[in-house]
């Protein structure tokens, strides 16, 4: 049974909700499209009676920009965790930019770190690049066509 639930596409319903059980670990992961722009997303992971790992996340995105704000095991009250935020915006048709920054606080210890990357995507490839602190990232993915035939 589904309540409030939305159909943004032919395939796509919302919300979705998933859970899991065994071994003493229960996980719970749900995932909610709040309109065509705006998605959200929790999973829980609890383990002898106790959150062991909790994490949220909140998306906008739209034709020339997408910003994401996450959170894992975070909180404002009491502060600890890492909290996450992505920028990406489109330069021209095949062309965005855009950055991260992460930041995390956990015992007393706080650390933040700054990345910056870039994509190209055709209608047959894309390529991404993702730079920061001593570190390069590459990645390259192609769409591959193929026609089936039934018999």
């Amino acid at each position: 049974h589904m309540l409030d639930s939305k159909k943004l596409g032919p395939s796509e319903m919302y919300p979705i909700l998933i859970s899991e059980y065994g071994g003493g670990m229960v996980q719970f992961q749900g995932i909610h499209a709040f309109s065509k722009n705006v998605m959200g997303k929790a999973v829980v992971h609890a383990s002898d009676k106790a959150w062991s790992m909790y994490q949220g996340d909140i998306s906008y995105k739209n034709d020339d920009f997408c910003v994401q704000l996450a959170g894992v095991n975070a909180s404002i009250i009491n502060p600890q965790g890492i909290w996450v935020g992505h920028y990406l915006q489109r330069i021209t048709k095949n062309l965005s930019l855009g950055g991260e920054l992460m930041f995390q606080h956990n015992m007393g210890s706080k650390a933040a770190m700054i990345t910056y990357g870039g994509r190209w995507r055709d209608d047959k490839s894309e390529f991404v690049v993702k730079t920061g602190e001593q570190v390069l990232t590459c990645a390259t993915t192609t769409k591959e066509t193929s026609k089936l035939s039934v018999v």
